[in-house]
């Protein structure tokens, strides 16, 4: 039985007017919609780690071994922006629509992933991969926004722990085989979901909807996707290029022009509901944990993109071990990202300071196990690199569960959802920019490595090069480069993490006083919130968060004008 609570929210004058779409599920009806909702959750992170881990035999069947990181930075930028878009147009389409359009653009872009022509032939399995990351992105985001219009506050914490399991399900299978069968599990998925998610019968509304539509920033996504997208062309493809080319210039320039014309729109004030509030920098915690987080994207994507890397040509393992061995990160990863927030609210509920303390443990594991895959030269047994990879796994689970709850400690109800929303665009960001600046790194320290005689492995990134024909000289002077080039990887990674713990001193685990701070905070456990919006600008904010495969979700309280949905 659902008690149907939908309603038109008016936002500002001459403003949009949103749909509210909460309806509390109860008993059979609120099972079938959690299982619907945790099958298609499920499905996302199938392609999402599923590609990630299998991507030395991706490049082996593509002869793509240079170039194969497409397949990952790719599908970040498309998560980017098909979560800001789908988010938004699912106030006016509603939730179930538009998770039925992720769901078939998914089947459809992984069907045609499968169909690509294999014969070095790989823009368009790059092109695919993009619309496919738009579509997992979509997912994740609009299950975790369709579970706030579903249940209660006080009940979204027990389905929250039943979504972590559904992440950690999806993972892992799609790890081991999921990618093979993926259009199929997607299809299945939606059919769930068209027989399962309520449906909101509203009355046909034009001028609301296109109310709607004028709200949503076009201009920011577009001169954002502008900045991203030849900024890392030119990191993954400057070396081919030339890094004065014509082609290079061209990108560098494009990405400054629209970088500063994103800048120049986030400053002003606009009657839009925007991407990046560059209102919530003014605060020292959030911007300290909004770089946390966009630094932790980098060093985060890099690991899961490079680790099956140095099973596979390193350690000598098949595609399939590689992804194996990743298990015991996902496993970690999901459990802490449970217990961290559990034990963030006992301490809250005690008045002890967490925080800082939980973003500190996180950063410092982190950091470590980077330094040690990075440091040592010698080969560590696999049962090492394996609690290497369950420490990362705790770290990361400890920094992105914190981050969402120390967000919601400093802003208002109202301002959640663009906040966290604010988050998981930056560490999207970061993942993206992270993967192709490894891919650079990983090719530049092959050429240094390697000499003359075998410079042509440096072509041969993601795959186990043929060393039939070597002396063992060369086989080993080969395979010491390899493991070289992937060790710089982690210490790169280990660099840009151990900046988390600096900025660990500016992390307060109570809000900045601002002035005429007035209203409620987000979260218990504070007294004066950041700068409250007014009702006018909040029905007009953000209507869901970002997330990405490597930040899983936490719902948030409900706000007026906005479903929250908070992703960690």
């Amino acid at each position: 039985m659902a008690n149907d609570n939908s309603s038109v929210i008016q936002g500002p004058i001459r403003g949009p007017r949103i749909l509210d779409q909460t309806d509390h599920l109860t008993g059979q009806t609120l099972y079938a919609a959690a299982i619907a909702l945790n099958v298609a959750n499920a499905v996302a992170f199938v392609d999402i780690m599923g590609v990630a881990a299998l991507l030395p035999a991706i490049a082996g069947d593509f002869g793509a071994q240079r170039t194969i990181t497409w397949a990952v930075t790719a599908m970040l930028e498309g998560a980017v922006v098909g979560q800001c878009v789908l988010a938004y147009l699912s106030d006016i389409f509603t939730r179930r629509t538009m998770l039925l359009c992720a769901l078939s653009l998914l089947a459809t872009s992984a069907l045609v992933c499968a169909l690509c022509n294999y014969n070095n032939r790989t823009i368009p399995f790059y092109v695919c991969r993009a619309v496919t990351g738009f579509a997992t992105g979509s997912i994740t985001n609009l299950v975790n926004i369709a579970q706030s219009d579903y249940l209660p506050a006080e009940r979204r914490g027990v389905y929250q722990g039943y979504q972590g399991f559904s992440v950690a399900g999806g993972s892992i299978f799609g790890m081991l085989m999921g990618p093979y069968i993926e259009c199929g599990l997607a299809s299945v998925a939606a059919i769930l979901v068209f027989f399962f998610l309520p449906a909101k019968n509203e009355p046909r509304n034009d001028r609301r909807n296109w109310d709607a539509l004028k709200a949503v920033e076009w201009a920011g996504i577009f001169f954002g996707t502008g900045a991203i997208v030849p900024a890392v062309a030119v990191l993954c493809e400057g070396a081919k290029f030339g890094w004065t080319s014509g082609v290079s210039i061209g990108l560098y320039c494009t990405a400054a022009v629209c970088l500063a014309t994103f800048a120049i729109l986030g400053c002003r004030e606009r009657n839009v509901r925007p991407i990046v509030p560059f209102s919530l920098f003014h605060n020292w915690t959030l911007a300290a944990i909004y770089a946390q987080n966009w630094l932790f994207g980098l060093g985060y994507d890099s690991f899961i993109c490079f680790m099956p890397m140095y099973w596979v040509v390193v350690r000598g393992r098949t595609p399939l071990m590689a992804a194996v061995f990743l298990v015991p990160f996902v496993l970690t990863h999901g459990v802490q990202l449970i217990l961290a927030g559990k034990a963030v609210t006992w301490q809250m509920e005690r008045g002890r300071r967490s925080f800082i303390f939980f973003l500190l443990f996180g950063s410092t594991v982190c950091t470590v196990v980077m330094a040690v895959l990075g440091g040592v030269s010698t080969a560590l047994p696999a049962w090492a690199v394996c609690l290497l990879s369950g420490m990362f796994g705790l770290g990361t689970g400890s920094v992105f569960q914190t981050s969402v709850t120390a967000i919601r400690n400093q802003v208002t109800a109202e301002e959640s959802a663009v906040a966290i929303g604010t988050r998981n665009v930056l560490g999207f960001l970061g993942g993206s920019v992270g993967t192709a600046i490894c891919s650079l790194l990983v090719q530049w320290q092959l050429k240094v490595k390697l000499p003359n005689r075998l410079d042509h492995f440096a072509d041969s990134v993601f795959a186990r090069p043929s060393f039939d024909g070597l002396t063992k000289e060369d086989e080993n002077i080969a395979l010491e480069a390899y493991s070289a080039a992937i060790r710089a990887v982690f210490l790169c990674a280990s660099a840009a993490i151990d900046i988390c713990i600096v900025l660990c001193a500016f992390v307060r685990d109570t809000p900045e006083p601002t002035q005429a701070a007035k209203g409620s905070p987000a979260t218990s456990g504070s007294s004066t919130p950041l700068r409250r919006l007014s009702a006018e600008k909040t029905a007009q904010q953000f209507s869901g968060s970002v997330t990405p495969f490597s930040r899983r979700s936490q719902d948030g309280e409900g706000e007026v004008g906005v479903n929250v949905s908070e992703t960690v």
